[in-house]
């Protein structure tokens, strides 16, 4: 008798859990609007792209040649990236051996550095290469906006304002 009130009971338990999953797969595939790729909206430009357009002002002749920079840029980032990761890996790898010393350590973590003054020299050639491309005038406004476009794309706020300063009036204690 008992083994009967159990099995209704688990049958009674599936079905709701059943039932659960029809009602969420519903929801994802016709009910809710699918997520964008890009937030700024539908394969909208980079922010790059939009900088250099709307306020540098290249037209589509420099346009041209941005996107062949760009695209050589990406080519040799790419494993440049993947070597760094790969480093990274590595480096946390060693959280599972107690018994590791600090000069592996550190020698792992220069290591790491390396890879990441790569990818910082690589992208500052980029840039420089971009800047090329700019007339005399528009050089002038390149070289004063360039620094904080790179600022807003390497380290994007979060919400709000993104730079919130610390009241120093409030402390842990």
């Amino acid at each position: 008798m008992r083994s009967v009130l159990n099995n209704k009971v688990l049958l009674f338990i599936v079905a709701i859990l059943l039932l659960a999953n029809m009602v969420i797969l519903f929801y994802f595939l016709w009910i809710r609007e699918p997520l964008k790729r890009n937030p700024r909206g539908d394969r909208q430009k980079s922010p790059i792209t939009e900088f250099l357009q709307t306020e540098i002002g290249f037209d589509k002749d420099q346009m041209a040649a941005f996107d062949k920079i760009r695209q050589k840029h990406r080519q040799t980032m790419k494993p440049l990236f993947e070597d760094n990761k790969a480093a990274k890996v590595r480096f946390y790898g060693y959280l599972t051996n107690t018994a590791v010393s600090d000069s592996v350590l550190n020698a792992a973590a220069s290591i790491i550095g390396e890879k990441q003054k790569l990818l910082e020299m690589q992208a500052f050639e980029n840039f420089k290469e971009i800047r090329t491309l700019c007339t005399p005038r528009q050089q002038l406004k390149y070289d004063s906006l360039i620094v904080n476009e790179i600022s807003k794309m390497w380290f994007p706020s979060r919400k709000g304002n993104g730079h919130q300063q610390k009241d120093s009036s409030k402390s842990i204690r």
